[in-house]
């Protein structure tokens, strides 16, 4: 099967089109012929300025109908995230490039030889999970995600940050197949308010072997090791108990911790993905109001005695379940904050950009 692009061209008076082709050039000097349709035969075209690469055209047009309802400095940023360079096109796929995983391994501090198995699984997941903070700053400073595989390993590893659900478990399920695994990225849908979200709405990852396991190091708070994909029964995990049920081919994970109710967190397939799939929701979850990640400021870890959080102006720690709450007042406390618990640097990650100017404004009669 050949891979589909999405590309943006840059046309007459800075006008934009996007579109799909299994070869970019050769469209692109059919636009530029006035054969490629309507828009561009009005609006001559100057230049392809962005493409990515998807593993076959349903894939492409998904993300393409999202691209096109978006506002022009919207698709400008997905450009920047996703620039025309003309070696794209014979480059490797998404997500299949070598990453250095003795960097991986230190920056999860995890250092003893590892070799396919369920004990390193369980290691490798519970190190990522205490080490590699769940994190959206990235949106709220305006900064493009990327989901190939170099840039999450420079942002994650090199960069000392975090990220969501897609560049988390994008990275993790990198570094598994560098270390010997036989992993397969999933699709999941949420549970909110009683209701599933879309497709590709979050990414788990299915890991094979001498039995099946569900990993999932960017789900936030949840297991800190992966889950027996087959059992029915109780998996403790921490402070929580697991339940994975099936009903036909749909998998549902569920939760059970303070309160005696099962919780629903997600459903998936084992229908195998590519991380390609998912950039029309990542590119949605980065720029609609609608998404939970453009509402707040988040970056959140697990420790070995609990878990702690930073939530807009909130530091939220829990320590053998007891919870404090204390209001950061000042953007000089979020700052020490980040760096403390998180080991972020706020200073070289903002950098370029003035948005964390407004993030501590005073706000009248708040006294808290």
């Amino acid at each position: 099967m050949s891979s589909w692009y999405l590309y943006i061209i840059e046309c007459e008076r800075g006008r934009l089109y996007a579109g799909i082709s299994p070869d970019v050039e050769k469209r692109f000097r059919l636009h530029a012929a006035g054969k490629g349709g309507a828009f561009t035969r009005l609006n001559p075209p100057h230049r392809i300025i962005a493409a990515a690469e998807f593993p076959d055209r349903s894939a492409a047009t998904r993300a393409e109908i999202a691209l096109k309802k978006l506002p022009r400095e919207q698709k400008l940023l997905w450009a920047r995230a996703n620039p025309w360079r003309p070696a794209d096109v014979t480059a490797a796929p998404t997500g299949r490039r070598d990453l250095d995983i003795g960097a991986f391994l230190e920056r999860i501090e995890c250092r003893e030889p590892l070799s396919p198995s369920a004990d390193a699984l369980r290691g490798l997941h519970r190190a990522f999970m205490l080490s590699v903070p769940f994190e959206n700053l990235d949106i709220h400073l305006g900064r493009p995600l990327s989901l190939e595989i170099e840039a999450l390993a420079d942002k994650i590893v090199r960069r000392h940050r975090g990220g969501f659900c897609y560049e988390l478990n994008g990275l993790f399920a990198g570094a598994l197949r560098e270390l010997g695994f036989d992993v397969t990225l999933l699709s999941a849908r949420v549970v909110h308010d009683g209701a599933l979200t879309p497709e590709f709405d979050h990414a788990a990852l299915l890991v094979r072997l001498e039995q099946r396991w569900l990993a999932d190091v960017g789900f936030g708070d949840s297991f800190t090791e992966p889950l027996a994909l087959d059992d029915p029964g109780d998996q403790l995990r921490d402070d929580s108990a697991y339940r994975v049920t099936r009903t036909g081919s749909v998998f549902s994970v569920l939760r059970r911790s303070a309160v005696p109710e099962w919780t629903p967190r997600y459903q998936f397939t084992l229908e195998p993905r590519h991380l390609s799939d998912f950039e029309a929701m990542c590119l949605y979850h980065q720029t609609s109001p609608e998404s939970p990640f453009t509402r707040r400021r988040l970056c959140s870890r697990a420790t070995h005695r609990g878990r702690v959080t930073i939530s807009d102006d909130r530091l939220i720690q829990t320590v053998d379940g007891r919870r404090t709450d204390t209001r950061l007042t000042s953007l000089e406390e979020y700052v020490r904050a980040l760096a403390d618990f998180f080991g972020i640097d706020l200073a070289a990650a903002a950098a370029g950009t003035s948005r964390i100017a407004g993030w501590f404004s005073p706000r009248e009669g708040d006294s808290r």
